[in-house]
């Protein structure tokens, strides 16, 4: 029986202040912890025999008990602050399986609802949707634990006086992936439309819209307003995370209707016949419930209450995102997306900064206009009065020059303006129209606040090669000093400086794995240095010429290196032993690249064309066609099978290496791409 408020079980530590709820499993009591201090709730498993206001004298049944032990592990798992904490799992005086958590103060978010469809207490749309938002992000972190709640409704969350935001009752939680040992099956009734609840989750069926139906017709729990349809029809292999995404869009659209989906304006309707139209089609419109509605809120919930889960939002997060944007006033990606909604959504949120741009445009057309009518009147001047051209003359070219002047001043202006709105490509492309000639003090400070880098990577010379390892971590630099030096990326942090060349590094290579480095030297030596030690492993010097090309084969166990007299040689890095020379023919090597499986070893040479060799046999192998021009600088992709040159003449052309034949050919460039 209920305990009489302020008894305390003898033996523990918990004095019963008297009852808060009475759910299906269990009997939920205010207590106060005498060890600690403090006020909890504690809910304690009912017996088999348990009666409306009782807890049963009777120990509960086994499948009882699992599920009850179920909701506490999970909720004890679930560590996040929308989610009521679990303090302890015991066994009371009576032998009675409890646990303790917080006891939450205030609202179910179905009396926040009602409060916002009276306007009372300041409880506003927007921030009942603050509200929402919570809840969402709540079961994104339980959806990321595997964890999906399957009685998400507003009577299931709490909102607490100080804005605390809880989701509560995990009682029908399902872990995904773990099997549900509960008797789900349906019971057939032949005489009814619709069976009634037949499990023993028993629990008194009323006649209100959000009565739950523990069981019904197969595998269905939950409560019917805001249970998803695939629960509805028992689609067990079904259930998923994106049910959880239904029920938050019903909330959403309980919200924005004032009433529950499924029950007319006014009126009640028992929970078998919401069933009943859950299963046979969707809601009323929302655009009918409510015409002034904002648009991209009915978005957001017709897209949460799919009727397929396929087209419903892939995660709790991603209608998170699309509440967060609309609260913010930025693009809802259910309602609208595109270049133009952005532009419309950012016009919004800055209107000072728009109004702004728009006086700055009116002045610059003005001043355009102004400036050629002008431009036209003294042109006239000059026919008409021949005597006076000289003056004319100079009067027109200290216009021209204000001019100049202007539009340097008005691109300075515009480009802060965009500097302060975070739109810094624009601002990059203002100020590089700026007239080199007038540019001072203030030019080089805006400039400096456009400057996107990551990083600074100071050198003491002239950076002839860059190599990223294999992870993306490190950043290794060849300089005109013969020093290697290695970075932290993208911090840019200074790890190590690999001292040994005696002239400038012109080619870096990463073995797979990272863990060694190949660097190649204008004084004619190849360096393979170990990351670990920072030391150099071998020093091979075979070279003549300045070595202009490295790399690594996909397993590491080949190293190839080319010069800029044509030579090219195979190493085994290990040992520093040669396995092979090669020759283009005298053309400097730009690139080097062994296919996959080793065998092939192509050269891209500084004349456009290419070179390459079967590495078994030594025999060369057809050459490409050069370019138009030079190569300055040419790559492999990752399989070496497509290359890539930069030639002096401005184009980039991209060849496949078995056909010989171009690819894609990139005129953009004005000047040599080096």
């Amino acid at each position: 029986e209920p305990r009489p408020a302020g008894t305390r079980p003898a033996g523990t530590r918990y004095a019963v202040r008297g009852e808060v709820a009475r759910c299906g499993m269990g009997m939920i009591y205010k207590v106060w912890d005498e060890n600690l201090r403090r006020t909890l709730a504690m809910k304690v498993v009912l017996g088999a025999d348990a009666a409306p206001g009782s807890a049963g004298t009777s120990q509960p049944d086994k499948n009882r008990l699992n599920r009850f032990l179920e909701e506490a592990q999970i909720t004890g798992q679930l560590d996040h602050p929308g989610i009521v904490p679990v303090h302890e799992l015991g066994l009371d005086d009576e032998g009675r399986v409890y646990f303790t958590m917080r006891l939450v103060k205030g609202r179910d978010l179905k009396q926040v609802f009602e409060l916002v469809r009276r306007g009372e207490e300041g409880w506003t749309l927007t921030r009942a949707l603050h509200v929402m938002l919570k809840v969402c992000e709540a079961m994104a972190f339980a959806h990321e634990k595997g964890v999906v709640h399957r009685d998400l409704k507003p009577a299931n969350v709490m909102v607490g006086r100080f804005g605390e935001v809880y989701v509560m009752d995990w009682g029908l939680a399902k872990v995904v992936g773990r099997e549900d040992h509960r008797d789900l099956r349906p019971r057939a009734d032949p005489q009814a439309s619709l069976s009634e609840v037949r499990t023993d989750r028993r629990d008194q069926a009323g006649s209100e819209p959000d009565a739950q139906l523990y069981t019904m017709d197969g595998d269905i729990v939950g409560t019917p307003c805001y249970m998803s349809p695939e629960q509805a029809r028992g689609e067990m292999d079904r259930f998923g995370p994106r049910a959880d995404v239904y029920s938050a869009g019903a909330m959403l659209y309980h919200l924005l209707a004032a009433r529950m989906p499924y029950v007319p304006p006014e009126g009640v309707i028992p929970p078998q016949a919401v069933l009943a139209l859950l299963i046979h089609g969707p809601p009323q419109a929302l655009a009918e419930a409510g015409p002034d509605l904002p648009p991209e809120l009915v978005a957001i919930c017709e897209k949460a209450m799919a009727r397929e889960p396929e087209g419903r939002y892939e995660t709790m997060l991603a209608m998170a995102e699309d509440l967060r944007a609309f609260l913010e006033g930025r693009v809802v990606r259910a309602y609208e997306t595109g270049a133009a909604a952005e532009f419309k959504k950012w016009v919004r949120r800055n209107r000072a900064v728009a109004a702004s741009l728009a006086a700055l445009l009116a002045v610059v057309v003005g001043g355009s206009i102004g400036f050629a009518w002008q431009q036209g009147r003294l042109a006239r001047r000059i026919a008409a009065q021949r005597l006076d051209a000289a003056l004319a003359r100079d009067e027109a070219l200290a216009s021209e020059r204000e001019a100049v002047r202007k539009s340097y001043l008005a691109n300075l202006v515009a480009a802060d303006v965009y500097l302060k709105a975070n739109e810094v490509p624009e601002a990059v492309r203002l100020l590089e129209a700026c007239d080199e000639g007038l540019r001072g003090w203030e030019w080089r400070h805006l400039a400096l606040k456009a400057d996107g880098s990551l990083a600074a990577l100071p050198h003491p010379g002239e950076v002839g090669c860059v190599a990223f390892a294999p992870d993306g971590e490190l950043l290794a630099t060849g300089c005109a000093d013969g020093v290697v030096r290695l970075w932290r990326a993208p911090q840019g942090e200074a790890v190590a400086a690999l001292a040994g060349h005696g002239e400038a590094v012109l080619a870096l290579a990463f073995a797979p794995g990272g863990a060694r480095l190949a660097s190649a030297s204008r004084d004619g030596s190849l360096r393979v240095w170990d990351l670990a030690s920072e030391r150099a492993r071998l020093v091979l010097s075979d070279h003549e010429a300045p070595v202009t090309a490295v790399a690594f084969s996909a397993t590491g166990e080949r190293l190839a290196s080319g010069a800029a007299d044509g030579g090219v040689r195979l190493w085994d890095p290990v040992t520093g032993h040669p396995l092979a020379s090669f020759d283009t023919g005298g053309r400097s090597v730009a690139a080097l690249a062994l296919s996959a499986d080793g065998g092939r070893l192509s050269a891209a040479c500084a004349d456009g064309g290419m070179a390459a060799w079967d590495t078994a046999s030594g025999e060369p192998v057809p050459e490409l066609a050069g370019g138009e021009g030079a190569v300055e600088c040419a790559a492999f992709d990752r399989g070496a099978e497509r290359l890539a040159t930069g030639s002096i003449d401005g184009s980039v052309r991209v060849r496949e290496l078995r056909t010989g034949g171009e690819l894609a050919r990139l005129r953009a460039h004005a000047d040599p791409v080096f």
